[in-house]
């Protein structure tokens, strides 16, 4: 915490917007505990395995990844103009 926000919060304190004792309660907190972990973490966390699981080097597996996309991305295009609505792939 920067000086300037402790002393705009001892400030805050001293002038009744907030007690000087739930100040020290929520310091010592956050100097004994561990952060809590964010509501995404295990998401993220699971979504990062899985991009690194299907991460590769191999030319043939990017080779096929590449067409797979481009046949989607076509696909997806033909039955948009086949509805009359625009395409989302250039």
């Amino acid at each position: 915490m920067e000086v300037y926000e402790k002393t705009i919060r001892i400030s805050r304190g001293l002038l009744g917007f907030i007690d000087l004792r739930e100040l020290l309660v929520q310091q010592l907190v956050r100097a004994h505990l561990p952060p809590t972990p964010d509501a995404n973490t295990a998401s993220i966390a699971l979504l990062q395995s899985w991009l690194a699981e299907d991460a590769t080097d191999n030319p043939d597996d990017i080779q096929q990844a590449q067409a797979e996309l481009d046949a989607f991305t076509q696909a997806i295009n033909a039955e948009r103009e086949r509805a009359g609505a625009r395409r989302i792939y250039p």
